[in-house]
């Protein structure tokens, strides 16, 4: 039998490289230890974990914006006044202190006979219409959290006042703004904002603004506040409605909403930039008490023209004082009588000093002042101009002016 002839085809050149890429199936063409493994399995699981946080994130606030919104369309709470209590914004005033809202007493909101707690909007109602309303959040059927009450005019949709910011208890706690408005245009009459406590702004940087009808500032107050009223370090302000110029401007110490302690006043003419008169010393009550000096300028509200120094009492000039008058320049003294005061004039014996205009001594003598109701009698051992007798009569006129300058603040 005749041997078969094996023949063989050769390979192509592609076929060879397609040989030497084939891999066994039973080993891996990528090789990874336990450890990098191990590592690799951690990233995927922590991946995993944050896009699921973030996916609840995002759920969470969408379901959260839903029903605030939902809220402010379907839940109207509608309560009696009676419910409401004394909750009034309308006793805010210039002197009597701020209580936004005072001395609250009311029933925990209930909602199906469960108190409320969450964000609601609640409106207070009497036959006339809305009486108030509160904008917020609920804890326990009491104002807690941030929000929003607002007491409307009776019958009307016009806010008298609001408070918006922080509550415990159906108080405000916390950093809040209080406003009241004019019932006939609406216009904002007062603004307090700060910190409050128990329903009443204290603490040590408070703002205080009452507004004129027309707009325009009529006081502003900036500093410490307690209990609703003025007490520690502060500066107050009067301002003119028409142009926003200070007319009046005391710092210093304040307790009980009035001037107590050591303080700066000043006071400008209408215009608002010329300095008419200043006093810096002690106060007592709102009245000038104790030791304190008085200046007085001429009309250019810088030149000093009257100085009084020394003793006060209930704002008058009283004890041992010293006035000064002085000459155009506003350095060199004119004259200088050192004496006695009572209710704000010369009284008893004292010493006249009259200078030239270089500063040097013309006359020199003791005196002795005699009151008359409010006529003044220079009495001296020697010989006085009837000018330097109006002098003094122009020096007590201008005391006046300074006794008179909380004229402001005591007003309102």
């Amino acid at each position: 039998m005749a041997k078969k002839e094996q023949h063989t085809v050769p390979m192509t050149r592609s076929e060879k490289e397609l040989m030497k890429t084939r891999i066994d199936p039973g080993k891996s063409i990528l090789k990874i230890d336990k450890k990098t493994g191990l590592i690799i399995m951690i990233l995927v699981i922590l991946l995993a974990v944050i896009i699921g946080i973030a996916c609840k994130y995002i759920y969470d606030r969408q379901e959260d914006k839903k029903d605030k919104q939902e809220m402010k369309e379907d839940l109207q709470v509608l309560l009696s006044a009676q419910q409401a209590g004394n909750m009034s914004l309308s006793n805010i005033g210039h002197g009597s202190g701020a209580h936004v809202p005072h001395e609250i007493s009311m029933d925990p909101v209930e909602v199906d006979g469960k108190p409320l707690s969450g964000y609601a909007v609640v409106s207070f109602n009497t036959s006339d219409g809305p009486y108030a309303m509160y904008d917020g959040y609920f804890e326990e059927g009491l104002f807690n959290g941030q929000g929003s009450y607002t007491i409307y005019y009776p019958g009307t949709k016009t806010a008298e006042s609001i408070y918006t910011g922080e509550w415990k208890d159906s108080l405000p706690n916390g950093v809040g703004t209080g406003k009241s408005f004019y019932q006939e245009n609406g216009g904002m009459e007062l603004l307090y904002s700060g910190t409050w406590v128990d329903g009443q702004i204290s603490g040590p940087s408070c703002e205080y603004t009452y507004f004129w009808p027309t707009g325009g500032i009529h006081i502003q107050y900036s500093g410490s506040m307690l209990d609703g009223k003025f007490s520690g370090i502060g500066d107050e302000y009067t301002e003119y409605s028409s142009t926003g110029a200070i007319l009046f401007q005391y710092s210093g110490d304040f307790l009980d909403h009035m001037f107590n302690g050591t303080g700066k006043c000043l006071e400008y003419a209408e215009e608002g930039t010329v300095l008419k008169c200043v006093y810096e010393g002690t106060w007592k009550d709102q009245n000038r008490n104790g030791t304190g000096t008085a200046t007085g300028y001429y009309e250019d509200g810088k030149t000093i023209k009257y100085v009084y120094e020394g003793d006060w009492i209930d704002n008058s000039p009283e004890g041992e004082g010293t006035s000064t008058v002085y000459y155009e320049d506003g350095k060199t003294i004119k004259w200088q009588h050192n004496s006695q005061w009572k209710n704000g004039f010369p009284a008893g014996k004292g010493t006249f000093t009259k200078y030239d205009t270089n500063g040097g001594v013309l006359t020199t003598g003791e005196t002795d002042c005699t009151m008359d109701g409010t006529d003044i009698t220079l009495n001296t051992y020697w010989d006085v101009s009837t000018a330097d007798e109006a002098t003094m009569h122009e020096f007590t006129d201008f005391l006046s002016a300074i006794m008179d300058m909380t004229a402001y603040h005591e007003g309102e």
